[in-house]
């Protein structure tokens, strides 16, 4: 026998669960399908805000159908015609209405770009082909960053850039202005009619500069004009090898080129042991290198590196600026104005600059 109302409440039991169990999977499958909806649309407004990216077919990018000035140097004479490769690279980019152009750098093609739509578009590209680079590597060694690439040059990146960034480079200002003033009432002192090598001067505070924000203030004058002169004499001779190749080992170029090389990675090396056996004073750059798990060869080499790049730049662009300001007067009165408009800013008259007392050489 069957009891009827018993088996009859199980049932009604059973079909209960089963539409509490239908409801759940319902529920628990829209909740999926609507974090799968969300995360859809996030992306594709993701994809509308940064554009889609415009790829430049090859044939397309102007210069590239273009056969190289020579079989071997590239377009390396029409940069020499030019004056600089800036000057060059002005020329290629039409002043600027051309964002994206190519030449032969040697035997090597190269893509230039210089809008920021394109920079953004190449931002991801971090490798570096290193025989762009190869001119420089008898002077700052085979170790150094310029030619890192992949995870080794990522890690380096990570370790040194931060040091020269943000709240660290507010940090220079003070030693770069106390350095600048200095140069400044110098040359206020100067007799009328004396000239100014600004090359040299330019150079000379840049240098300083350098060492004593980023590299600790361990050299003194005279080594700082030493270290100048050693590096300015192994630019020249890379220069040369640039247009004329390399000098005979044990030659007199080839000697006096690695004799002041040695002279730079001296004091490069003394700096570094200063900070090792210093008094523990933090620069933040030279302790990034020590704390690291690079080679000696790496550490020799990044410094050298830094250290070049950050004055070369620097100087050369503080050569033009003075040379400019000298020939344009009313340039310089304008920025005179807007300088003195500031406070606690002393007169700033005694410190005027004309062509005829800047001598644009070394």
């Amino acid at each position: 026998t069957v009891d009827v109302p018993r088996a009859s409440v199980r049932m009604r039991k059973a079909v209960a669960c089963g539409i509490i169990m239908l409801d759940f999977v319902i529920f628990a499958f829209s909740v999926v399908l609507g974090l799968v909806f969300i995360l859809f649309f996030f992306l594709l407004q993701s994809k509308k805000q940064d554009g889609p990216v415009k790829v430049l077919p090859a044939a397309r990018i102007p210069g590239w159908q273009k056969a190289p000035s020579d079989p071997k140097n590239g377009d390396l004479s029409e940069m020499a015609s030019h004056g600089s490769l800036h000057q060059y690279l002005l020329h290629r980019h039409d002043g600027g209405h051309c964002p994206v152009t190519s030449f032969w750098w040697g035997q090597e093609r190269v893509v230039s770009v210089c809008s920021p739509e394109a920079f953004r578009d190449s931002k991801h590209l971090v490798n570096r082909p290193k025989n762009l680079f190869e001119l420089f590597e008898p002077l700052i060694g085979s170790e150094s960053i310029q030619y890192a690439n992949g995870e080794d040059w990522e890690e380096r990146r990570r370790r040194l850039y931060p040091t020269l960034k943000g709240a660290h480079l507010e940090s220079y200002f003070g030693t770069f202005l106390s350095i600048a003033q200095e140069k400044a009432e110098c040359w206020a002192s100067y007799p009328k009619g004396r000239r100014v090598a600004l090359i040299e001067e330019a150079f000379s505070l840049t240098i300083r500069g350098m060492c004593s924000s980023c590299l600790g203030d361990v050299l003194g004058s005279s080594e700082l004009c030493q270290l100048s002169k050693a590096y300015h004499s192994c630019w020249r001779e890379l220069e040369t090898r640039l247009g004329g190749g390399e000098p005979p080992l044990g030659s007199k170029r080839d000697q006096h080129f690695k004799r002041n090389r040695q002279l730079i990675r001296d004091v490069v090396q003394r700096i570094l042991s200063h900070q090792r056996e210093g008094d523990g004073h933090p620069i933040p750059f030279i302790d990034a290198l020590l704390s690291s798990h690079f080679s000696e060869e790496q550490t020799v080499a990044d410094t050298i590196s830094f250290l070049i790049g950050g004055f070369h730049t620097s100087g050369n662009l503080l050569v033009w600026m003075l040379w400019y300001l000298a020939s344009t007067p009313a340039v310089q009165d304008c920025l005179y104005q807007e300088v003195a408009c500031e406070e606690n800013v002393q007169d700033l008259k005694a410190y005027a600059l004309s062509d005829k007392t800047c001598a644009c050489m070394p």
